[in-house]
């Protein structure tokens, strides 16, 4: 049953993946499908998406393929169980606003700070048990919810 339930998620990824890339839409919301990983095909899209929602999935890792969207500028990934952020975010230098709540990461990379745009983090109901001291180098940042830690 959970093999099966993890095909239609997938499926449903796959399709609403095909669709944005037939339309060329800038947005793409894969929220509450309940993905353990992310479709490779996503990066089809990456010359044209600007936005993701991946919340409500039941991600364990930061979706390796994300890191290829360097156009984003805006990424959900809340609600999921990701543990850490991979460095190869930093090239994400467009990004704006990222919501990483309701994870369980206990710390960001030192490389986080060259997100150059990012006006808005969310930090909230994670494992962070210090302040990440990253953050003083977002010179743009102008919002942080980094409660519930």
């Amino acid at each position: 049953m959970a093999t099966s339930l993890a095909d239609g998620a997938q499926a449903s990824a796959l399709a609403k993946i095909e669709q944005t890339r037939k339309s060329g839409a800038p947005n793409l919301d894969l929220s509450g499908l309940k993905l353990t990983s992310v479709p490779e095909s996503l990066n089809s899209l990456k010359s044209f998406l600007r936005s993701l929602d991946l919340s409500d999935n039941q991600l364990t890792e930061f979706p390796t393929v994300v890191l290829q969207l360097t156009n984003l500028t805006r990424l959900l990934i809340i609600d999921n169980s990701i543990r850490t952020i991979p460095t190869g975010v930093r090239a994400h230098t467009h990004l704006e606003v990222l919501h990483l709540g309701s994870n369980r990461l206990t710390g960001l990379p030192l490389k986080f700070g060259l997100l150059r745009s990012l006006r808005d983090l969310g930090l909230w109901n994670n494992r962070l048990t210090k302040f990440p001291s990253c953050i003083f180098r977002l010179q743009c940042l102008q919002y942080l919810q980094i409660f519930s830690n």
